[in-house]
Order: structure tokens, then sequence, then C-alpha cells
């Protein structure tokens, strides 16, 4: 072989080794990229010592957020645990739960945070997973086979529940510092049922409750209207939740009634909360818990012979640990007036379709920001209602704000919280008559408008089966509500923005708990006394009175069918 042969040769060995290193390196660099999306996706994380007692993720039923579960992961997020879970946006679903509580490392809680797992874990354990009931030895779900592939349609399961509850209380209002005198014991159950094939999720509870009665914003009841008296017999029952749900990994659609709570969990949410019964609608979701965008959409209940429609949008990013969230909803209405998709899209916002479309409507704008810190758990909501910006009808401010430092470090595992918020006079309400913000007359964000509240206390780990939080809270109300209408421009000069006179003054005294049992037996108790002065917004008048209520919830057991179709069933 002569020197050029040797040179074309040497030549030829270099490219090759240097295609073979750049295919190396792009092997590599794709391989890392597509670690780096999973991650993304689903987040990386070793299994933690509760792994095998809590699942990991799928398609899975939503926690209710009337349930007592939440009260164990309130005590466990303010103390910097399950920081994986979205703290603005609610409800779970229970393998969420259980995901986040196979990758927590037990091992770095206190004695009382480890049990408070372990009850959290039982609370959902009555929405079953495929997996079976509870065995109270180990307080670990009883194995009853693998649970069921998330991507196989074949593969079916059914679960039935049903229990007994109680309510004891001193209000038909559900508020306690505006609590009435509707003093009573009320019996109720609970019939849950759950299907599931692959990623499709059905869930159906029937909520048959006698203290529905006794409330005087529940229009349910028969010849019940929000504010009417109460009283006779009568047996009060909704479908609390009832929706069929597509969960894929970066996907899900929902279509049904559950309620949900957007932004401080502490409180209602301004721009959509858990004040209302829960409704019917439609709901798209992209992403996940670190970059998703939430699509909602509602017929609401008429407004005479009017129709009115809702809309809600939500982009939500968490950054270096800390979740944004930007929200917007419209509310329109009209006789005949059917959904306009220039303001419900998901695509484009609303505020396209009312200032370049001319469409008539009541927009409202929210952001919300949730930061954990050494220090604490700092969540703030800001909201703005009827929104004007061709500056045509100047309005009164109308707006809400919410500040909650939680999970500040004393002792030990002990915390203490402090929270504030503010509600102007006219929010929720509108010009346009059938534009308030309710459904069934009540409102979709915060229950009650024209106030502020202050609230201090502390978050006590001293029993391992209860969270307990005393409190101190002091509430000026006004005499503004959703339910009044829009007064006329002539009277804009004359109104406050907040407060309007008379105001009522509680202060009030009290300790909230949750309670759960390895047996499955629930309470929730807000026990407490008030001091009231200008009752009913009467000058000159006062009042002292002890106001609680406590519900005690058991569910024995699921009953639970499983099975696969074969060939011929398809």
């Amino acid at each position: 072989m002569g020197p050029a042969a040797s040179r074309t040769v040497a030549s030829r060995t270099v490219a090759s080794r240097t295609v073979a290193s750049r295919t190396v390196a792009s092997r590599t660099v794709a391989r890392l990229g597509l670690l780096a999306v999973l991650a993304f996706a689903g987040g990386s994380a070793a299994p933690g010592p509760l792994a095998a007692q809590a699942g990991t993720a799928g398609p899975s039923p939503y926690v209710p957020l009337d349930d007592a579960a939440y009260g164990f992961v309130d005590a466990l997020q303010v103390r910097g645990f399950l920081r994986d879970l979205p703290v603005l946006e609610r409800p779970y679903t229970v393998s969420r739960l259980r995901q986040s509580l196979a990758v927590l490392d037990t091992t770095v809680l206190g004695r009382v945070p480890r049990t408070w797992v372990r009850r959290l874990a039982r609370a959902i354990a009555k929405y079953d997973d495929g997996r079976g009931a509870w065995d109270r030895r180990s307080e670990q779900p009883a194995a009853r086979g693998e649970p069921l592939a998330p991507d196989d349609w074949r593969a079916m399961s059914l679960h039935v529940n049903a229990g007994a509850m109680g309510t004891a209380q001193t209000s038909g209002i559900r508020e306690l510092m505006l609590a009435d005198t509707a003093l009573g014991a009320h019996p109720g159950v609970n019939i849950r049922a759950f299907l599931g094939s692959g990623p499709l999720v059905a869930a159906f509870r029937f909520r048959g409750d006698q203290a529905l009665t006794a409330d005087p914003e529940y229009a349910g009841f028969e010849g019940g209207l929000p504010g009417s008296q109460r009283g006779g017999p009568g047996i009060a029952g909704r479908a609390e939740e009832a929706y069929v749900s597509l969960q894929l990994p970066l996907v899900e659609l929902f279509g049904g009634r559950v309620s949900r709570n957007w932004g401080p969990p502490a409180y209602d949410g301004l721009l959509l909360g858990r004040a209302a019964w829960s409704y019917d609608h439609v709901l798209a979701k992209l992403g996940n818990d670190r970059l998703r965008f939430t699509w909602l959409t509602a017929r609401l209940t008429d407004f005479g012979p009017t129709s009115r429609w809702f809309t809600a949008r939500r982009a939500a990013a968490r950054l270096w640990g800390v979740e944004f969230g930007f929200s917007e909803s419209v509310l329109y209405s009209g006789a005949g007036r059917q959904l306009e998709w220039g303001l419900s899209s998901p695509f484009i916002p609303a505020l396209n379709g009312m200032y370049n479309d001319n469409e008539g409507a009541n927009l409202n704008l929210a952001f919300d920001l949730a930061a954990p810190t050494r220090a604490g758990l700092f969540t703030v909501q800001s909201f703005v209602d009827d929104v004007q910006l061709d500056g045509t009808t100047p309005k009164p401010p109308m707006y809400g704000v919410t500040f909650v430092a939680d999970g500040l470090r004393l002792a030990g595992d002990h915390r203490w919280f402090a929270s504030y918020t503010e509600v102007s006079n006219l929010v929720y309400r509108n010009t346009t008559p059938s534009d308030v913000y309710t459904q069934q007359y009540v409102s979709l964000g915060r229950g009650f408008t024209d106030h502020r509240e202050a609230r201090v206390g502390l978050d006590l780990a001293l029993f391992a089966d209860a969270t307990l939080r005393p409190y101190a809270a002091a509430r000026w109300q006004g005499t503004g509500t959703y339910r009044n209408p829009f007064p006329p421009a002539a009277d804009w000069p004359l109104l406050r923005d907040i407060l309007q006179p008379p105001v009522m003054t509680v202060a009030r005294l009290g300790v909230q708990s949750t309670w759960v049992t390895r047996a499955g037996l629930e309470v929730s108790a807000d026990l407490g006394v008030n001091r009231v002065i200008t009752v009913n917004y009467i000058p000159g008048t006062s009042r002292t009175a002890p106001e609680g209520r406590v519900r005690v919830q058991w569910e024995p057991g699921v009953l639970g069918w499983r099975w696969k179709l074969g060939a011929d069933d398809r």
C-alpha cells in the first residue's frame, strides 16, 4: 500500500471515529433530553418508605373538598411535606395523593406527623384503587391482586361504598362567623360508586344530609330559596359528585360535577371557590404540576328567561418551588343566548371577545402565589371583578385580596399561622342583573362579600390521630351582598368601597380539628365562642354565644368487583 493509500485509510478511520463519537454524543444528548422530559412530565424521585402503601399515580377519582383527608394534607404541607402537590388548586385525585405519599421520606418526620401520614392514607382508603380494603393491623391496603393497568381498556373495576354520617351544629349557615340560630343534630348518608377502565374514571356520590334543610343557602330542598325560613319535615339529598374523567399523563378531559377551589386553601377562592354547591361543568387540563393550563365551562341556572354561561381559564407554573397562577373568568347571559366561542374558547382570552368583538359580559381576573420557605408557607391571592377597560362606565372598586402565612415555626413540630382577607362591597354584582356571579343563588367564588377578616392561631402537633388548630379571629361585616341589585349610578358617590354601614363586628375564639381513627371513623370539628356587636346590623345590640359544628362519618369498607373483557367481549 502506497503513502497516498495509507493517508486515505487513515483519514477514513479518523472520520469514522469522528462520526462514531458524534453518534454517541448525539445519543447521549437524546437520552439526557428524554430523561429531562420524563422528569418534567412526572418528576423523578426514588420511592420512599410508604411506596408500597401509597401506590403510584394513575387514573383515579377525586377526593372531594369536604373530605377529612384535607385536614392532614394541610397539616403536612405547611410543615414542608407533600410540597410536590400544587397548593393553589384542589381537589386532588386519589392516585396523586398516593404518589405524593410514596415519595415522602417519613424518617425525617416527627412522631405525630408520621402518624398523620398513616391517617391520611386511611382517609383515602375508602376510594380504593383496585387493591382492596384497609388492613387495620398493618395500616396498609389489604392486597387483592395487582392494580389495574392504566393503558388496558379491557380491564375494568367497580367499587361501591356507603356509610353513615351525622352533623351537630348551632348554625345552618356554613360560615360560623356569621352564625344563625338553627341549632340541631342531623343524620345523613354517603353512597359512593367508582368505575375504572384504562385511563377512564367514572365516579358518583349521593349525599343524603338533613343538615341541608337548615342551610338558608341551599336551594335544593323543596320550597327552599336562599334566605327563606326553614322548618317542617323534609329530606335533603343531592348528587354531590357525578362525573367521567379521561386521565392521560399530560391531558385530562372531565365532564360532570365536583367542587373546585383555586387559591389559598385557608379560604374559598375569590374567582373560583367551594361556596357554591357542586355544579355540572366541562373541564380540560393540559400539562402537569410544573406547567399547566386549565379550561372550565358551565351552563349555569337560568335567570328567569335568561340563559347564563360561565367560563374560567387558568395558567399555572412552578418555578424554583414557587407556584404562580393567573386566572380569568367570564360570565355572560341573554334571552336565548348560546355558548359563544369568542368568550368561551380555551385558546382566546375573553378580553379579546369583549373588546374586539364587542361582546357584553362580566369579566374577572385573579392572580395567586404560593411560596414555601424555611420560615413557613406564604400564599397570596388578588382578584378584580367586572374589569372595565374602555372607561365609559367607571364603577366603584370591586376587588378581593387574601394573605396567609402558615406553618410559621415554633418549638418542635408545632407551628403558628396568621391570615387576612377582605372583599369589597359590590363584588360579584353587575349592572346587568343576570350577570351576577352566582350558581343557584350562591357565589361562584367567596361565599360572602363586604367584609374584612383577620385570624391568628396555633397549629399544634399534640395528638397522633388528630390535628388541632386553636385560633382567634375578628371579622367586620358590612351590609353589602351580591344578592342585592347593583345600585344606580346616582348612588355610587354615597357608597363605601368596603364595609357599607351599619357594620357588624364579630370576635371569635375557636378550635378546629380533624380526627381519623384506624377503624376509619372521621370527625371534623370547629368549636368556639362568638362575641357579636350590632347583631344582624341592628345598632346597639350585642350577643355572646357558643357556635360550632361537628361532623362524624364512618364508611366501613369497600365492595369491589374486577374483571377483564375477553377477546369475544370486545
